[in-house]
């Protein structure tokens, strides 16, 4: 499956001419604001490794074939699948024994993407608006465990050399120990500037869980490099820190995204 999708990535480039810029969701934690070409697929895929230690355990996360699919459906509206096609678990001790463990699939992510402002206009502010919702897919304690709906206000600027991004979302999840549900509430800013073909961004994030039984904060620090090969294809890296203890300790991830 691995080797299918990325002969899929390298294949031939998309044939029509004057696209947009290419508009990938990766890496990093903002969602862009930018849409797909009418007509076009966006294929995303990438590996991630997350670990987050204590005094007397090592909690590890490996997501194979984190895979978004993006299909523009008209000039000012796209709509995704977001999967993880394997995840893996492990909780060790210190001195490396696996104490448990579990791995399965992932939740399916789904939904649009509708450009507010103008998603050709080369100067000014672009803003998007995307609902989505999350089917509960997952198995082996993997995901949600139920349907969550969501909506994220994607927000994109230049200030003085620099791009600016702005990523405000709002979350709808079941209550871990009732059948009630309650707010997840999501900031993301990130600030980024191209060279030659790289493009380098550094983002902060919180996300707030107001589940009623155990509420917590998440923040994370990352940054984000990018590398353009052409005009439909770029390979990316991201490193992310946690900054709190509700928060893992760090998360690495590589990808690639191809335009159809």
């Amino acid at each position: 499956m691995r080797i299918a999708m990325l002969a899929l990535l390298l294949a031939a480039p998309a044939g029509a001419s004057e696209l947009r810029e290419l508009c990938p969701d990766r890496p990093g934690l903002n969602t862009p604001p930018c849409i797909v070409d009418k007509g076009h697929f966006l294929v995303e895929a990438g590996l991630a490794y997350s670990q987050d230690r204590d005094a007397n355990i090592i909690n590890s996360e490996q997501d194979y074939g984190e895979l978004n699919f993006r299909f523009g459906l008209t000039r000012r509206v796209e709509a995704f699948v977001g999967w993880t096609a394997h995840t893996r678990f492990r909780i060790r001790d210190r001195a490396g024994a696996v104490l448990s463990g579990s791995q399965g699939i992932g939740d399916v992510l789904f939904g649009t993407k509708l450009a507010l402002s103008d998603p050709d206009a080369k100067k000014g502010i672009a803003v998007s608006i995307q609902p989505f919702a999350t089917a509960p897919t997952g198995n082996n304690g993997i995901g949600a465990g139920a349907w969550t709906q969501g909506i994220i206000l994607p927000i994109k600027f230049s200030l003085g050399g620099f791009e600016v991004q702005l990523s405000p979302e709002l979350e709808r999840f079941r209550d871990k120990l009732n059948g009630g549900h309650h707010a997840v509430y999501t900031g993301v800013v990130g600030v980024g500037h191209t060279f030659g073909p790289f493009d380098v961004q550094v983002e902060l994030y919180a996300s707030r869980d107001d589940d009623p039984g155990s509420r917590t904060t998440q923040t994370i620090a990352d940054l984000n490099l990018a590398l353009a090969v052409g005009e439909n294809m770029q390979f990316d890296a991201e490193v992310d820190a946690g900054l709190n203890r509700a928060t893992p300790d760090i998360r690495v991830a590589v990808g690639v995204t191809r335009r159809f």
